[in-house]
């Protein structure tokens, strides 16, 4: 999903004609009005959320199962991402570059930043970077090792949260 405004959707609309029954009618200024807050939550909405638990042993590169995920595009096994593993502490989150509405048009992925933590009581930290529109790099840090602190596992089996704008 892409920013819209309200152009994006036709607008700004006017009246030809006065409402004449206004359960069957909108006026073009409430549809505006509409359209317009409609625009606005494309904008600074989330786009996805998931999660996936550290994996230690794994061997690289290694597809790593999403615990659960949620997005725009839909909450379906069809619209989770790809998680791999490429390191140690280093995981790769890609979507696909399109997916499809309800209604059958293509709606393009656009990552524009991301944030995550680290879901449990394990001292460790999380570190997003965007590397194309589809795809971030995650990082694990274990912030009880030293300064600055190690790229690792966490241990493994520790779930990491991640959000995508």
């Amino acid at each position: 999903m892409l920013n819209a405004t309200i152009s994006t959707y036709g607008g700004p609309y006017s009246d030809s004609e006065p409402v004449e029954d206004p359960t069957t009618q909108i006026a073009s200024d409430e549809f505006n009005r509409m359209l317009e807050d409609h625009a606005q939550t494309t904008r600074g909405a989330m786009r996805a959320w998931v999660s996936f638990l550290t994996d230690m042993t794994a061997v690289l590169p290694a597809v790593i199962p999403v615990v659960d995920a949620t997005s725009v595009w839909g909450d379906g096994s069809a619209q989770h991402p790809v998680i791999t593993k490429t390191a140690h502490g280093t995981y790769e989150i890609e979507y696909a570059a399109i997916y499809q509405d309800e209604l059958g048009f293509d709606e393009p992925v656009s990552i524009r930043f991301g944030g995550g933590n680290v879901a449990s009581i394990v001292p460790g930290d999380v570190h997003v970077v965007k590397n194309t529109g589809q795809k971030v790099t995650v990082y694990t840090f274990d912030l009880g090792f030293g300064i600055p602190p190690p790229i690792n596992d966490l241990g493994g089996g520790v779930e990491i949260q991640i959000w995508l704008r």
